[in-house]
């Protein structure tokens, strides 16, 4: 929200570093694990929860700026910082697994949504 919300308000984007991953998971995946929770009883304890992929925000800001017809601006500094959830503890407890990929056209059903 707050790169589209700068693009559309055309102020600037302030990100400190375009080169971490993150793993951004879908809210549809997210109610689909809700879902078989609720129905599912499993053990007590810490799950992990995500997509179990990493993307960078520089490749989540460009795809952002295209849909908006905007230029990228983004330094390039690499720090390889990545934040992965290891959902193998959760699929191994409810078999899910997240559906929906991260990428242009999800994206684009997001910022119409």
């Amino acid at each position: 929200p707050y790169i589209i919300n700068n693009l559309k308000s055309n102020k600037k984007v302030n990100i400190k570093n375009f080169d971490t991953k993150n793993d951004f998971i879908h809210i549809d995946d997210i109610a689909d694990l809700i879902k078989i929770l609720i129905r599912k009883k499993i053990k007590s304890g810490i799950y992990n929860v995500g997509s179990g992929n990493v993307v960078s925000v520089r490749y989540v800001y460009k795809i952002i700026c295209d849909i908006f017809n905007k230029k990228t601006n983004m330094p390039l500094i690499k720090k390889n910082i990545a934040f992965k959830a290891d959902i193998t503890k959760i699929k191994k407890a409810t078999n899910w697994k997240p559906k929906i990929k991260l990428n242009k056209h999800t994206l684009i059903n997001i910022i119409n949504a």
